[in-house]
């Protein structure tokens, strides 16, 4: 398979997307080119959700919002009132949401922590390099219930991130309001740098709508965004988070009826080099120092992709994401950190890590030394991301080592990751191409991995998805996840969505994709084809969906789904509704 995009295959997809959209382009020219200046105020408000303080009153004021659910760029039904203000030490945000019925509020949410993804929020997304390519998800619920997050390259944020901030909010008689202040200690920007990315945005979960201060294609994320000038004042103090903690365990010996009792002390350490420059060091690291996963019944043949959440390895995680792999080939998954060949948990004795922007590059380094029976292990990883064009990167990343001290593995690649989200009408496109090659002591081939994706962002109108990948069977990156090694993936998604003019009907789908997965030889081993002629999105959150599934699954050698349950090998297909 090539690993390039052929153009006469860019060419086919893209032409599937229609040019009539010059009324749309109009508006959003209108609803994205925003700007406002803010004010800085000498006495910081009060963050209690009620928005009473003198100093508001002086502060930035923000009205000018559009509809992006059900129909973006429409006048909104709500009414939204921002304010904005900041000191040398936080940014400081205010809002007030008024409701045609305040009975509609949804807010369940009342522990810090939880998911108040269906819940009503309000939410503030910043790109302190207004780079358009990375920043940070604020939100907040009407019970003042947090969420936080990073913004990669592509995807939506990884709300694993927990960054330090304040924010309450309180209901009213006519909505609710909300007030938010976020220290500039927990965002790399560029002292030099006046003019920051910024917007703002209102969901109301029960009746399936959105309001925003800017968007794109729905959503509003770096590249979206409207910019803040003049904030000239920041700064971030020493810069340093000291996270100490102590694990406690006991044990007994039956046999001999005696206990044991161990004290692990340990120590994260995050400092700010510079404003644009954060250094991190864990030492006596406890891998059971972190939230437990979530239990999950694995009935397929292939390992479950888990994702981090140990607080030093995600400070900064985004910069370490590559192309848009998620799972599957990816060359750094952190948590291979931390566990021995056997998959066990060990110690990590200490770690290092630098994080930031040098200049026009973005980097990530981190250095560990890791726990092993007979002898100590180093690992090593080194990504770097360089901006260019308008909103993409070209980056390069290396990893070193391997948690089995016998086994000598490294592994180099590079990625290119386009993005426009002004093509053909601002309809938007995406699109990737990489390489990864390993290297482990005794094996001379099929250690390549490269592929490609390019798709249009699914907006009103065609839309359409086509990624292709190839994984050689002895790609194995030791400080990586392969789950599926020795295959080639296609994969081809395309559909049409409407908005029509209807009082109950927000939009309508008709979807089409098909996936294959064969081995090098170009043997079926997985294929799927998924049909959704109708899919329809009410005004209230219901739906209504008519789905075909057609799925064929060959197995080569037997497979034991549970103990004494075993499929025999073969050809498996059957459909699904």
């Amino acid at each position: 398979m090539a690993c390039c995009v052929q153009p006469r295959i860019v060419s086919a997809l893209f032409a599937l997307v229609p040019f009539g959209f010059a009324h749309l382009h109009a508006a959003f020219a209108a609803a994205t080119d925003k700007t406002f200046a803010i004010v800085f105020t000498p006495t910081a408000p009060v963050i209690d959700g009620i928005i009473d303080d003198p100093e508001w009153s002086n502060a930035a004021l923000i009205e000018d919002f559009h509809e992006v659910e059900p129909i973006e760029y429409s006048e909104p039904k709500e009414t939204l009132r921002v304010r904005v203000l900041y000191d040398q030490e936080n940014l400081f945000i205010a809002a007030e949401i008024r409701m045609r019925d305040v009975d509609d509020i949804t807010a369940f949410m009342l522990a810090q922590g939880s998911d108040i993804q269906d819940e009503d929020r309000f939410k503030v997304v910043i790109d302190p390099y207004n780079d358009q390519r990375r920043g940070y998800d604020f939100r907040i619920n009407p019970n003042g219930v947090r969420e936080e997050g990073l913004f990669g390259l592509i995807g939506r944020p990884n709300t694993n991130w927990n960054g330090i901030w304040d924010g309450h909010a309180t209901i009213t008689d006519t909505g609710w309001t909300a007030e938010l202040a976020i220290p500039f200690k927990t965002l790399n920007f560029d002292p030099g740098n006046a003019e920051w990315g910024i917007s703002f945005s209102f969901n109301i979960s029960s009746r399936n709508e959105q309001i925003a201060w800017t968007s794109r294609n729905k959503v509003t994320r770096p590249g979206t965004l409207g910019m803040v000038t003049g904030i000239e004042d920041a700064r971030q103090g020493h810069g340093i988070d000291l996270v100490p903690s102590v694990t406690l365990r006991q044990s007994r010996d039956f046999a001999t009826d005696m206990d044991t009792f161990d004290t692990v002390p340990s120590l994260d350490v995050f400092y700010k080099l510079t404003p644009q420059l954060t250094a991190a060091l864990t030492i006596n690291t406890d891998f059971s120092a972190a939230e437990v996963d979530d239990r999950v019944v694995n009935l397929e043949r292939f390992p479950v992709f888990f994702p981090e959440k140990r607080a030093f390895f995600l400070q900064d995680a985004d910069l370490f994401s590559f192309a848009d792999l998620e799972d599957n080939g990816i060359p750094f998954f952190s948590r291979r950190i931390g566990i021995d060949e056997n998959r066990q948990p060990v110690d990590l004795i200490g770690g290092a890590k630098l994080t930031g922007r040098v200049g026009p590059v973005s980097l990530g380094i981190i250095d560990v030394l890791q726990d092993a029976d007979n002898e100590d292990v180093n690992l090593f990883v080194g990504r770097g991301i360089v901006n260019v064009l308008r909103t993409s990167t070209l980056g390069l990343i290396v990893t070193d080592g391997s948690p089995d001290p016998t086994e000598s593995n490294s592994v180099a690649g590079a990625d290119f990751n386009y993005i426009n989200r002004s093509f053909l009408q601002n309809k938007g496109a995406q699109a990737n191409i990489w390489y990864l090659r390993s290297a482990t002591q005794g094996i001379e081939s099929s250690e390549e991995a490269y592929g490609f994706a390019v798709k249009t962002f699914r907006a009103r109108g065609l839309f359409g998805d086509l990624r292709s990948h190839r994984i050689g069977s002895n790609y194995a990156p030791a400080l990586g996840f392969v789950n599926r090694a020795g295959i080639r993936e296609h994969a081809l998604e395309f559909g049409y969505l409407g908005i029509p003019d209807s009082v109950w009907l927000q939009t309508y789908q008709i979807l089409a994709s098909a996936a294959e997965v064969t081995d090098l030889e170009g043997n079926t081993e997985s294929r799927e084809l998924i049909l959704e002629p109708v899919n329809l999105l009410g005004k209230k959150g219901d739906g209504l969906t008519t789905r075909f599934v057609r799925q064929t699954e060959v197995l080569t050698a037997p497979f034991e789904i549970s103990e004494n349950v075993v499929i025999a090998p073969g050809r498996y297909a059957w459909n699904k509704a």
